[in-house]
């Protein structure tokens, strides 16, 4: 009676939803997975292929096919690992890597297809380092291993140190072709941001990174219109373990608008507010903008670089040193020059903190007007008549310009126009009003160039469309002029830092000697660091120049300006 009942129990259970779960079945002696359903028929979610089936108790089962190699079956039947594993450890272990990609192991067994871009575990996204390591390694240790048939004599010829080295690098190469082939079948998703209308650049982002195309200021509204329907055809490769992109071309229509290419440095900038001082009244511009290769936040970037910040104070006072600063950013007829107000600020600072300038001794003035400029060297002329041996500091950040008849060199103030001479202050009369002073010592500090460039990518608007080489004006009586650039050169920005790149180094200089340097000293760091960091950063030369009135001769090498 008893097994009667069991019997009628047993019948029971095996209708119920209990028993229509997963179930390895076996068929012609082959494993697989299925489920039983209630009417008593058998669904396969794996085909019964494989000669040995083990639960992993994970929600996976390790599967050994017939021809010897393991690997691993999800429990919807998926084959999310193939089966070119030697043993169950190492497919548990790709099954880790399915699962998680940062995980180190990752046992290839010396098979071509390791099952990583066979699933759903390859994305864009990852970093590939840790398995492409575990590839190598393990097909060497594999490849390096003497054979059972192989002669001692041609096992030592054929591994070698070189041999050795050699291998890993075709192993390498392999790996990364594999990931890259796979590639194309991914779909790089790009969002289109805000237009840079000074650089005429469009930032774009995707989930691998950020980059810049250029995209000219008359066609930026259909591109931005369009740009859903714009085609993008990518070509990738593989650094530091990570998928990049090499370059990219955009089409509409089966035409090419415009490309990128990580060799160009493109510059976008975006119009930023950063507050790290007291609050002051900033004006934002109008045009927003955002781009290693240069993306940065600049233009209006207020306490962010290093040398706006832990600017050094020193005790001193020195009464008899007297300062003009002028700072012209934005101009009524020519381009903006960025950052200039922020340099103007930053110079202040370091003047009388770093240098013990009094700040009653310094007259700054930004967005200056020929009128403002003349002003100002007539307040510096009346100082001089007053003070004996008096030593003045003076600095300019902004544009300048050739005469394109004579060569000579000019001072744009913001009202002026670089084609009428008439509404721009001469160098040589600016060194003339300077030398009327009659101080004891001049170091004049010019954030400009003289080529007609912009600071930064393209010309003046009043220019020509190319550099000129400037006639050299020559400082008069004990004056010293350090300048950004030198013949046809542009003055560059530092975008990272929101300072013009010459402007940058003189105050990491003032900062980290905390102004006790000779003039020798910060004319070799500026000219050598400005150099160096404009050719990586802007494939461009910038070589900073000084130029010594005659009078002065080589004293100026030992002359501190603090």
């Amino acid at each position: 009676m008893m097994k009667r009942i069991l019997t009628i129990v047993f019948i029971l259970c095996m209708a119920s939803p209990m028993f229509s779960q997963r179930i390895q079945r076996c068929s012609s002696g082959l494993y697989g997975l299925a489920i039983r359903k209630t009417n008593g028929n058998v669904k396969w979610l794996a085909k019964p292929q494989y000669t040995v089936i083990k639960d992993c108790k994970n929600g996976s089962f390790a599967v050994l096919s017939q021809n010897g190699f393991w690997g691993v079956v999800t429990s919807a039947g998926k084959e999310v690992v193939p089966c070119n594993h030697r043993d169950f450890d190492s497919a548990l272990e790709a099954y880790k890597f399915y699962i998680n990609p940062e995980s180190k192991n990752y046992a290839s067994n010396l098979f071509e297809n390791t099952g990583i871009v066979n699933n759903a575990s390859f994305t864009l996204e990852r970093d590939y380092t840790s398995y492409i390591k575990a590839y190598v390694e393990d097909n060497v240790k594999n490849w390096q291993k003497k054979g059972e048939f192989e002669k001692t004599s041609d096992y030592v010829k054929r591994v070698t140190e070189e041999t050795r080295k050699a291998k890993a690098i075709e192993l390498t190469k392999k790996v990364c072709d594999e990931c890259l082939s796979k590639v194309q079948d991914k779909e790089l998703r790009m969002t289109l941001g805000e237009y840079d209308a000074d650089n005429e650049t469009f930032l774009v982002e995707t989930t691998i990174g950020k980059f810049v195309i250029p995209v000219s200021i008359r066609e930026a509204p259909d591109f931005k219109k369009n740009w859903s329907k714009i085609i993008s055809k990518n070509t990738y490769d593989i650094a530091n373990g990570r998928i990049i992109l090499r370059n990219a071309e955009f089409y509409l229509n089966n035409k090419m608008l415009t490309s990128y290419n990580d060799k160009n440095q493109i510059l976008y900038a975006k119009a930023n507010v950063n507050y790290n001082f007291d609050p002051i009244e900033v004006e934002i511009p109008n045009s927003q903008t955002n781009n290693k290769p240069l993306i940065s936040q600049n233009d209006i970037n207020l306490g962010k670089s290093d040398v706006d910040q832990n600017i050094p104070l020193n005790k001193l006072n020195n009464e008899k040193t007297f300062a003009l600063i002028i700072a012209n950013e934005k101009y009524r007829e020519e381009s903006q020059v960025a950052f200039a107000k922020n340099d103007g600020q930053a110079i202040l600072k370091y003047f009388n903190l770093t240098l013990g300038v009094p700040e009653k001794n310094i007259h700054i003035i930004e967005d200056a007007t020929k009128n403002d400029m003349v002003r100002e060297l007539d307040w510096l002329k009346n100082v001089g008549k007053v003070y004996d041996d008096l030593n003045l500091l003076v600095y300019y950040a902004g544009h300048g310009v050739p005469d394109e008849r004579d060569g000579s060199a000019y001072l744009i103030p913001i009202d002026g126009v670089g084609t009428n001479t008439k509404t721009l202050y001469s160098l040589n009369e600016f060194y003339k009003d300077l030398e009327d002073v009659s101080a004891k010592s001049t170091v004049v500090f010019m954030d400009a160039c003289f080529s007609g460039a912009l600071r930064g990518n393209g010309m003046l608007a009043s220019a020509r469309g190319i550099a000129l080489k400037a006639k050299e004006a020559t400082p008069t009586a004990n004056m010293i002029v350090i300048s950004a650039a030198s013949g046809d050169q542009t003055a560059w920005p530092y975008a990272e830092k929101s300072h013009g790149l010459f402007t940058y180094f003189l105050l990491k200089k003032l900062q980290s000697t905390k102004g006790d340097v000779t003039l020798e000293n910060l004319v070799n760091y500026v000219k050598d660091e400005v150099g160096k960091h404009s050719i990586v950063v802007n494939s461009k030369q910038q070589t900073p120049t000084i130029a010594i009135s005659p009078s002065i001769g080589d004293s100026w090498r030992s002359l501190k300006i603090r």
